[in-house]
């Protein structure tokens, strides 16, 4: 996905149904960067209040941003917005966390 000044982001959308409803879920995730202790998670999970679809996860050793929607429920318009959410979201955190562009 295209970001700020030229840069890309990898998104990831996969289609699964989700283990407590049963019901088909979008899944749009990017990598941020490797975790590390260093990460402050107490600021990372207080910054989760302001995105809009968007959460911080921890999976396979990365720091990633993470949004998931009922597919039954969601306009075409809604996952694009959330698959730019979370490309936009995913690259800035990896510039503000390790000063590169990395994925």
């Amino acid at each position: 996905m295209p970001v700020a000044e030229g840069r890309f982001q990898t998104v990831i959308l996969l289609l699964e149904n989700s283990s407590a409803s049963g019901k088909q879920h979008a899944l749009i995730t990017s990598k941020v960067c490797e975790y590390t202790p260093s990460i402050n998670l107490k600021d990372l999970m207080e910054q989760n209040a302001r995105f809009d679809y968007s959460k911080f996860i921890i999976d396979g050793g990365h720091l990633k941003i993470k949004a998931s929607v009922s597919t039954e429920n969601a306009s075409e318009d809604e996952i694009k917005f959330m698959i730019q959410e979370v490309a936009n979201l995913a690259d800035e955190y990896e510039m503000k966390l390790t000063g590169r562009d990395i994925h």
